[in-house]
């Protein structure tokens, strides 16, 4: 069975700890720890969606102004997932600049910032074009270890004791699945755009009732069709 993603560790064994996983089919990725990443070219920094950092000891944290330097200028949001006092920690970061020339920016990024606690997680937005100010305003769930389950992927969680609040990561993939081509072609079905929304529905168990536009023919129903 063929992966969907792809993962490197970012630095050596007595650098700072780091796993960069790519998706190379949505072109997107996620990064765990972040500690110095100046190993990442600019293209890879750009495609980084969600970081999961476990701690923000300096050898897990340090890379934050390299990410946002990076990030600056362009349109895009990244989710943000750390222990108890993420929140301050990302606010500390934030306050360290002068942003009186961000207006000017025509694309602004949007940091989303998850605190993970033992029975909350509290969800707080920065956004660039607002000089990354702090507001009283947050979402607050509660605690579960499911971070993440989209398009196949699932992204777990655990607390841990390391002197301070620690956050241990799992990731896991679904079955990755292969259309069968020839099974296409008998059924003289051309390939196209719905493949990507059939597989997608079987991923996020979409009601069976989905209709899926191939040519000028229609699928009823995702059960009737045999393309394995």
């Amino acid at each position: 069975m063929s992966s969907s993603l792809k993962s490197k560790l970012i630095n050596g064994p007595f650098d700072d700890p780091g796993l960069y996983i790519y998706f190379p089919l949505v072109n997107r990725a996620f990064l765990f720890d972040l500690g110095s990443i100046n190993s990442l070219s600019i293209k890879e920094i750009l495609r980084i969606k969600k970081i999961f950092i476990s701690h923000t000891h300096i050898d897990h944290f340090c890379g934050f102004d390299h990410f946002l330097r990076i990030m600056l200028g362009h349109n895009k949001t990244v989710h943000i997932f750390g222990p108890d006092g993420i929140l301050k920690n990302i606010e500390g970061k934030l306050s360290g600049y002068t942003w009186n020339l961000v207006e000017k920016y025509q694309q602004g990024l949007v940091l989303i910032v998850s605190e993970v606690g033992s029975k909350f997680i509290k969800t707080k937005k920065y956004l660039c074009r607002e000089r990354f100010l702090s507001s009283d305003s947050f979402e607050q769930t509660a605690f579960k270890d499911v971070l993440v389950n989209e398009s196949g992927i699932k992204v777990k969680t655990r607390i841990l004791d390391h002197g301070i609040s620690c956050l241990a990561f799992s990731i896991k993939e679904r079955d990755f699945i292969n259309i069968d081509k020839s099974a296409l072609m008998k059924l003289k079905i051309m390939q196209g755009p719905w493949i990507n929304d059939f597989k997608h529905a079987l991923y996020t168990d979409k009601n069976q009732e989905s209709i899926f536009v191939f040519s000028t023919k229609k699928i009823a129903a995702i059960h009737n069709i045999n393309l394995f």
